[in-house]
C-alpha cells in the first residue's frame, strides 16, 4: 500500500482553490472581512506565502494520512457495492 505522492500533491491543492473561490470578494470575502471585523489593510500585513505553504503542507499531510490509515479504501468499497 504505497502512497501515490503526484496524486496526494494534486489533490492536496484541491482545499486551495476552493478557499480560492470561496473567500473570494465576489463571492462571500467581503461578507466574511466584514463578520471578522477584517480590514484589506490588516490582511495585506500577513504573509501569504507562509499561508497557503503551511496550508497546502497540511492538506499534503491530511491525505497521506487518510490513504496510510485505510479510511479511502472503506470509502470506495462501501460505495461501489
Amino acid at each position: 500500500m504505497f502512497p501515490n505522492f503526484i496524486f496526494a500533491a494534486v489533490a492536496a491543492l484541491i482545499p486551495l482553490i476552493m478557499g480560492y473561490i470561496y473567500y473570494h470578494p465576489k463571492v462571500f470575502g467581503t461578507k466574511w472581512m466584514n463578520f471578522c471585523g477584517l480590514t484589506e489593510e490588516k490582511l495585506e500585513k500577513d504573509n501569504i506565502a507562509v499561508i497557503f505553504g503551511a496550508s497546502y503542507v497540511l492538506s499534503f499531510v491530511f491525505r497521506l494520512f487518510v490513504h496510510l490509515s485505510g479510511s479511502s479504501n472503506r470509502f470506495v468499497f462501501y460505495f461501489n457495492r
